[in-house]
């Protein structure tokens, strides 16, 4: 009996952390999560991500991004999000480029091939960089704040974007871009470490620094999924690139 009380709460744990906020029936049950994880046996699924961290020297060790990929395919181990079928998706674009662009997560397309910003968004994306030359074939080089697509696409946790961080700035640092393009809020979490709106992070500049000292110019955009679902984003969009072009 135990035990199936045991295997009942933690699929109820995995499904309160996946987005599930109550169950419906005779009456609506909120899910306590500190009391669930304080029962015997129950193990919180976001300690998968605790403890992970690169080994400094290996990461100080790192000279190209080939490097990089490895590194992430050892250490980011976490049950989360490496199943099976769900490939990581490292970057797109030149390894010379001037210009970085730092997204959130790969979603379902993205996961299917192996490419950031593959998909719906994605194109347009590409469409509103041209308009100010940028793209990924010559001048640009993508990646993600997190480097496997999250279950149902829900957004990624804090730890998982702790553990992923290290790796995001190790690319910067081999990069070594011009300027970094921050494309929605959880990229300017990642870098910025900040969960300020959207509208207030766009339209500035912020000075970035990495671990070693090398320095880079930030500007946050909207994710591109925002604005196929408020195509009124748009205009403020292409502001931004306005703002962009001035600086490239």
């Amino acid at each position: 009996m135990n035990d199936n009380k045991n295997q009942l709460a933690n699929a109820v744990i995995w499904d309160k952390y996946f987005g599930l906020d109550f169950i419906v029936g005779d009456k609506k049950q909120n899910f306590n999560l500190n009391n669930l994880f304080a029962k015997k046996n129950i193990v919180n699924p976001k300690k998968n991500f605790i403890n992970i961290k690169p080994d400094k020297e290996i990461m100080n060790s790192i000279l190209t991004l080939d490097e990089v990929y490895k590194e992430i395919d050892k250490i980011a181990e976490c049950p989360n999000l490496k199943t099976p079928g769900n490939k990581p998706v490292y970057c797109d674009g030149v390894q010379n480029a001037t210009i970085m662009l730092i997204g959130e997560a790969p979603g379902e397309e993205e996961s299917k091939q192996g490419i950031p910003f593959c998909g719906a968004s994605g194109k347009l994306l590409d469409t509103v960089l041209n308009t100010i030359e940028i793209d990924r074939k010559t001048n640009l080089y993508i990646t993600n704040s997190v480097f496997w697509r999250p279950p149902a696409n829900r957004k990624p946790t804090d730890e998982e974007i702790a553990v992923c961080r290290p790796f995001v700035e190790k690319q910067i640092e081999i990069i070594k871009p011009k300027i970094i393009i921050l494309c929605g809020a959880v990229a300017c979490q990642t870098i910025l470490k900040s969960k300020d709106s959207m509208s207030n992070l766009r339209q500035k500049t912020k000075e970035y620094i990495t671990s070693n000292g090398f320095t880079t110019t930030c500007i946050a955009i909207y994710h591109p999924a925002f604005l196929l679902r408020n195509p009124i984003a748009k205009k403020a969009m292409w502001a931004d690139m306005l703002f962009i072009k001035k600086l490239i």
